[in-house]
């Protein structure tokens, strides 16, 4: 986005809900106090998950409180919407290379299944892998300070730039 301010304020937002998502993450973890016995939302019998006398169940299934995924889904459509707006508007006449790239490919892994999770409830307890945010937000912190680098080079002299990078 060619707007210094504009791209600024869309940077700070995605580095908002990025974090937010990280923090909600780290609360899902701590209110996980028992992993042994997660299980698909709503299921009466917890299907057996033993395999190689290991059971997956926990890799598969967390406990998940109905708020907390609320939450998470809010912020995962929020994510998914301005990504793909994003999306949309950076497109440079490759549809292949915007699709897969490596941030749009792992929002996708954070955000989608979160949002089939919306019609379909005995997934709601589905482990997601929503501490990859954390890599998404360290790029948009990256991007962010680019731009904010950018716009103070502008206003500014190059004496003051120095002093402000020591």
């Amino acid at each position: 986005i060619k707007n210094q301010r504009s791209s600024l304020r869309i940077r700070l937002f995605n580095l908002v809900i990025k974090l937010l998502s990280c923090v909600l993450y780290v609360i899902r973890a701590c209110l996980d106090v028992d992993p042994s016995v997660a299980k698909c939302h709503g299921c009466k019998i917890a299907p057996n998950y033993t395999w190689m006398e290991i059971n997956w169940a926990p890799l598969v299934w967390v406990n998940r409180s109905s708020p907390t995924w609320g939450i998470q889904v809010a912020v995962a459509i929020i994510s998914f919407l301005e990504t793909i707006l994003i999306t949309y508007l950076s497109y440079k006449g490759s549809l292949v290379q915007s699709v897969f790239n490596i941030r749009f490919l792992l929002e996708m892994i954070n955000t989608v299944p979160f949002i089939i999770t919306i019609f379909w409830a005995p997934l709601r307890n589905l482990f997601v892998p929503v501490f990859l945010n954390c890599w998404l937000a360290k790029s948009a912190l990256t991007n962010m300070l680019n731009d904010l680098n950018r716009a103070m080079q502008r206003s500014q002299s190059a004496l003051a730039q120095q002093v402000i990078i020591l």
